[in-house]
């Protein structure tokens, strides 16, 4: 049996513009700082 991974639901700060400058940031970071953020 495969262990499903808990999944959470999320909706970024948009700019009038269309910008999600919070995900933006959030993509540019390295992997093993998205594994943490992902573990808290």
């Amino acid at each position: 049996m495969t262990k499903m991974k808990p999944s959470l639901n999320v909706e970024f700060y948009k700019e009038s513009n269309g910008n999600e400058p919070v995900r933006k940031w959030l993509q540019s970071l390295d992997k093993q700082i998205k594994i943490i953020i992902g573990e808290c």
